[in-house]
């Protein structure tokens, strides 16, 4: 793997982006993050990208936001900001990756290899969903700081776990580990460390196998739920299906039905 602080490859219909700097256990700066987004972009973009994995190198998924790193950047001389300064800083880094991640109609999935802590607890908390190693941890470490969260967790982590799991899990900021995260929804699955990118990459690639289209429809009929009413989302449904039945995966699926053989998708 290159010696950058994230890396971005593609494995079949999988592009894999991978946290990279393990001595500062995968700790991210702006720039980082800016990275972050060009390859969530590039994703989303290239029609042979069926989902999407992140996860980190070695035995951290990621420690949060690299303060030092982020003292050495100009913008952040004189920490803490004046607000203006302050408020542009978290829109061109942290909020700026929560809203492209937010904007990723594909399937994107967290193989959450080890610490998540503050910011990396919420980049974990922004994926779809979470497949998690039997030493996988994470906190909302902000408070021992003094600090509230900022990186998005505050909107995705009472939409996986519950507004009062939330709320104490960053009150106290104490870890949750592997087996809370099954018991209360936080991960779908948890497997041994050793297999857990393979397990993941397995799932992904099964998604990308699949017809995208209905993919990419369904995750917006889902998220649509938190913010339409019932008769809204049922009016989005019926026109995301109305669509869908036009796309030749559809054609490809009733065929492969009708002749009693595995449908052949090719996400168009």
């Amino acid at each position: 793997m290159e010696n950058k602080a994230i890396v971005y490859e593609k494995i079949g219909g999988v592009g894999l982006i991978t946290l990279n700097r393990p001595e500062k256990r995968n700790a991210i700066s702006g720039a980082t993050a800016k990275q972050w987004v060009s390859m969530i972009n590039d994703a989303r973009e290239d029609k042979d990208v069926k989902a999407l994995v992140v996860t980190g190198k070695e035995t951290s998924f990621c420690a949060g936001a690299d303060f030092f790193a982020e003292t050495q950047n100009e913008s952040m001389q004189g920490f803490p900001l004046p607000l203006t300064k302050h408020m542009r800083h978290w829109e061109k880094n942290a909020h700026m990756l929560a809203r492209t991640v937010a904007e990723f109609e594909k399937p994107y999935i967290c193989a959450l290899n080890g610490a998540a802590t503050g910011w990396g607890m919420d980049l974990a908390s922004m994926c779809d969903l979470r497949i998690a190693s039997d030493k996988a941890r994470a906190a909302m470490t902000y408070v021992n700081i003094g600090l509230a969260p900022g990186g998005g967790g505050c909107f995705y982590l009472p939409r996986i776990i519950g507004l009062p799991r939330t709320l104490e899990l960053i009150w106290t900021g104490r870890w949750m580990d592997a087996d809370e995260m099954l018991m209360t929804g936080y991960a779908t699955r948890v497997v041994p460390h050793e297999n857990l990118l393979e397990e993941t990459l397995k799932f992904a690639t099964q998604i990308a196998d699949g017809p995208a289209i209905a993919h990419q429809f369904a995750k917006k009929m889902v998220y649509s739920s938190y913010d339409l009413d019932l008769d809204k989302n049922l009016e989005l449904t019926a026109l995301l299906k109305l669509v869908n039945w036009t796309t030749d995966d559809v054609s490809e699926g009733v065929t492969a039905f009708l002749e009693r053989r595995k449908p052949r998708f090719k996400g168009a």
